[in-house]
């Protein structure tokens, strides 16, 4: 069966002018419109007649992950439900969705959109872009296209956490997490991580706390690399709570920490983001609860309007996330 894109492969036009002709726009002149039509007549191609899917039939869910190995990917529980809200939505739309792992030579073949996953290199962004298909980026924003994002508020989401723990008498928090070639920098490579530890800056700017480098762990989020960071830390510094780039990092953190005859929360209170696995670590762990599930089912919600209005300006949609407290979090004692 035909798709979008054959037919804008043989009249030689993007598939979103496809889907301005067909969908009856008026911002199309005369002659891409004919060429249009007689590409589709000449492959039989009929849209789908799916409600709001009409110009996509298949989405293309691709992970893109500047710093985790491959097969972390969608073993992820972050990515996992963040696929499971485009699953859900792509079926009661009744859209066919495909995952993978992205790379250099990922095929695009058959896929009418795309949601980018994850945090993509320049290089693997423009690729994707150059495919001229409704594409949204989830988790990150793209400095250099104009296209569609989804976000979670990681800046203000990281201002909370740090806050709750200023709120309970911490003043030596430190932060643990994500890959960065100095404190000053911070996290270039990974946008979301970025706004974390930035959030948690501001935090301490604004009571008043001096930034302490001695205090920053960075690490990629791999489980050997969160213990040595974690370990190090402590061999340099003390601290009396832990502010961590996601729930696996804090969970690696806490095992450090018990490992060193640390109790958590009695000796360093410790608080994560996403609300991954928060609920089934020990302690329960304090955290920023993301709605990854919403992330996802928002995504192929954003794809559907971008193919019915392919000129529409940029969006960039930025979810709340929440503060949910459990026990890895109490009040400090001088």
């Amino acid at each position: 069966m035909a798709t979008i894109r054959d037919v804008a492969r043989l009249a030689k036009v993007s598939a979103g002018t496809v889907s301005r002709v067909l969908n009856h726009s008026d911002n199309v002149n005369e002659d891409l419109r004919r060429r249009v039509r007689a590409a589709a007549a000449e492959l039989a191609y009929t849209p789908p007649a799916r409600g709001d899917s009409t110009v996509v039939s298949t989405i293309g869910f691709l992970l893109a992950s500047a710093y985790l190995p491959a097969q972390d990917d969608l073993m992820n529980p972050f990515w996992r439900q963040v696929l499971r809200g485009a699953e859900r939505e792509a079926a009661r739309c009744g859209i066919r969705l495909r995952y993978r792992t992205l790379n250099a030579d990922t095929a695009s073949a058959g896929l009418d959109a795309v949601l980018l996953v994850g945090s993509a290199t320049d290089e693997l962004l423009g690729a994707v872009v150059g495919l001229r298909i409704p594409t949204v980026l989830i988790d990150f924003k793209s400095r250099h296209y104009a296209t569609d994002s989804i976000l979670s508020d990681g800046l203000d989401g990281a201002r909370v956490a740090v806050e709750h723990l200023l709120a309970n008498g911490h003043r030596r928090i430190a932060f643990v997490g994500g890959p960065m070639t100095s404190p000053e920098a911070g996290i270039q490579a990974v946008p979301a991580l970025q706004h974390r530890y930035l959030g948690y800056r501001m935090a301490l700017a604004a009571a008043g706390i001096a930034f302490d480098p001695a205090l920053i762990a960075p690490c990629h989020l791999r489980p050997d690399d969160v213990t040595a960071a974690t370990g190090a830390l402590l061999s340099r510094t003390t601290c009396t709570a832990m502010f961590c780039a996601n729930d696996q990092t804090a969970a690696g953190a806490i095992r450090v920490l018990n490992s060193a005859g640390m109790r958590v929360p009695q000796d360093v209170s410790v608080i994560g983001f996403d609300d991954e696995i928060a609920p089934h670590t020990t302690p329960p762990l304090t955290t920023m609860r993301v709605a990854q599930a919403a992330m996802g089912r928002i995504g192929v919600r954003r794809l559907l309007a971008r193919a019915k209005n392919p000129g529409e300006p940029p969006f960039t949609i930025t979810l709340p996330v929440d503060l949910v407290e459990r026990a890895s979090v109490v009040r400090h004692r001088s």
